[in-house]
């Protein structure tokens, strides 16, 4: 929702967003990227999952947009990571990841569908690309057909009257 500016002077552009646009770097602890994702950007979506896994990765995916297959194959990879040399794990995972240093562009990513995590100590998340959105039929299903609208109403005939 965009609204007018007022009060103020500003040279360029006079609307801004109600919501957060300020760049935030991410934290080298999870928790507190986690505490910003869900206090700043994302405050009211039932759809983000937000946990940790292994005690060690902090993972963040929007549950309606990403493909549950890829998603499962991920966590397994992601907690065997955690259960030997993390570096060696990042390296074999089984989809090609983006190195993110902003929250916003985080919060951009998990919007389009991407899963993220972060790793411990880093100041940066690794965004994989596993959209999957789900698509409903066009046409009106078969157990639901009625007669509605104008496809009732044009049925009638009607006779010419002579007197």
């Amino acid at each position: 929702m965009w609204r007018k500016r007022k009060g103020k002077k500003i040279t360029g552009n006079n609307y801004t967003s109600r919501f957060t646009t300020e760049e935030n770097a991410i934290s080298a602890k999870i928790k507190d990227n986690f505490d910003m994702l869900l206090t700043h950007y994302l405050k009211n979506n039932d759809d983000l999952q937000a946990f940790s896994v292994g005690g060690e990765f902090g993972v963040a995916y929007i549950d309606t947009l990403v493909d549950d297959k890829k998603v499962k194959q991920l966590l397994v990879h992601l907690r065997r990571a955690a259960e030997t040399d993390e570096a060696i794990q990042l390296e074999r995972l089984p989809y090609s990841y983006k190195k993110e240093t902003s929250l916003k562009n985080v919060v951009q990513a998990l919007t389009m569908g991407n899963f993220v995590f972060f790793v411990p100590h880093k100041k940066e998340a690794y965004v994989i690309n596993i959209v999957d959105i789900k698509e409903r039929a066009i046409e009106e299903p078969a157990a639901e057909a009625t007669i509605k609208g104008p496809r009732e109403g044009l049925r009638k005939t009607t006779k010419p009257t002579f007197l």
